[in-house]
């Protein structure tokens, strides 16, 4: 027979440091956020020769505002899985909010290869008749 409160355990523990790496590495698109603000603010001073085709000029202005979108939403979408990651630790160890731990888990899965693994040994733990049983109703 096994011992589901050893593995919860050491799933939390690993969903907490998963999660905290995810925080730190998910500051890197600020990058994009740094190169957009820099063509807007640096390169537009610049005057484009006058035989620019006109949809040179279109990229050419639009693009900053592009990087400055994606590197906010990749920002965002990092920072919410970092945390969904440590708060699923949390709720690992309390055994509380089990739709949330497995939500948190099928998330994970796209974090190809260590989210994958940790999302699908999340999921088949949670998902045992004992485990489930210990977390509370909701």
């Amino acid at each position: 027979m096994h011992q589901p409160t050893g593995t919860l355990r050491t799933l939390s523990i690993i969903h907490y440091v998963f999660g905290g790496i995810n925080i730190i590495t998910s500051c890197l698109p600020l990058y994009f956020v740094y190169f957009g603000l820099q063509e807007i603010i640096l390169y537009r001073q610049m005057p484009l020769p006058p035989d620019v085709p006109q949809g040179f000029k279109l990229v050419f202005s639009a693009a900053p505002y592009i990087f400055i979108a994606f590197g906010i939403a990749a920002v965002a979408a990092g920072l919410l899985l970092g945390l969904a990651m440590a708060l699923t630790g949390r709720f690992l160890s309390t055994r509380s909010h089990f739709r949330l731990c497995h939500i948190t888990a099928f998330m994970e899965c796209v974090a190809i290869p260590a989210g994958t693994a940790l999302g699908i040994f999340t999921i088949a733990t949670i998902r045992d008749p004992v485990v489930r049983a210990q977390f509370n109703s909701g």
